[in-house]
């Protein structure tokens, strides 16, 4: 399977070494994963966000994350420890296809490497239909003035996840909804949502009850949409240099 190649994938995949990587897994009818980026570790100085079908190494549909869900319904991250790789191969790269579209690793409950992660699928092929971010990070990178996310799902199945330039910064998931519904190819793709009253600062990220966020989104065609936003719920949040490496 390869995955569509839609929006912006700005990278610069010459030289990257095979990683252990790590990977944020969340979505109701959709399955999203997005790399737990760390700065100034170059194998993992990438933020990507894809959407993804889970498979079983011997072929057919993986439901240990559909069972799992629905015997915790309040749980709502998930992780995946995926075996080595070159980050940038599963990315699209000047105009042709990832040279990878399958991932195999583990699936945990919460996360792969803390005390709380849970085994539920020690091998599980991801099969990547969809890349919606993916770039490296520029150790030049403007600071952000205002809060930016990349907006992505499907009508009924909204998320955001913070655009991460610089640090120190913070990694940030949420589920909103939109007064103003995009166009659902658009937010296939991924658009960009602009919040220009909150500064770029993890203390003033949108939080799960907040109502009418004045926000502008755009699409990989330029045109700017005035929206505004609730949040429904929070995915994930991390600002750990550990991880993030400040």
């Amino acid at each position: 399977m390869r995955p569509h190649m839609h929006g912006d994938h700005d990278h610069h995949g010459g030289g990257d070494a095979k990683g252990f990587h790590g990977m944020v897994l969340w979505g109701l009818d959709s399955v999203y994963l997005s790399h737990l980026p760390m700065f100034k570790a170059p194998p993992h100085a990438y933020q990507v966000i894809v959407e993804a079908d889970l498979a079983r190494p011997t072929g057919g549909p993986a439901t240990e994350y559909a069972t799992d869900r629905a015997q915790h319904p309040g749980q709502l991250l998930y992780s995946l420890a995926a075996e080595e790789f070159v980050l940038p191969d599963i990315l699209p790269q000047a105009g042709k296809p990832p040279n990878l579209s399958a991932l195999r690793g583990a699936l945990f409950r919460n996360r792969f490497d803390q005390e709380t992660g849970v085994d539920i699928a020690p091998d599980v092929v991801v099969d990547i239909k969809n890349v919606i971010h993916g770039r490296k990070f520029d150790p030049a990178a403007a600071e952000l003035k205002s809060l930016e996310y990349i907006a992505l799902g499907r009508p009924g199945e909204i998320y955001l996840a913070h655009l991460i330039t610089r640090p120190p910064d913070f990694d940030h998931i949420v589920r909103v909804t939109f007064d103003k519904m995009p166009a659902e190819e658009s937010l296939r793709s991924g658009m960009m949502l602009t919040i220009p009253t909150l500064r770029n600062e993890k203390d003033e990220r949108p939080a799960a009850g907040d109502r009418g966020v004045s926000a502008t989104l755009s699409g990989i065609d330029g045109h700017e949409t005035a929206v505004e936003v609730t949040v429904v719920e929070e995915v994930f949040f991390n600002d750990d240099p550990n991880d993030l490496d400040e």
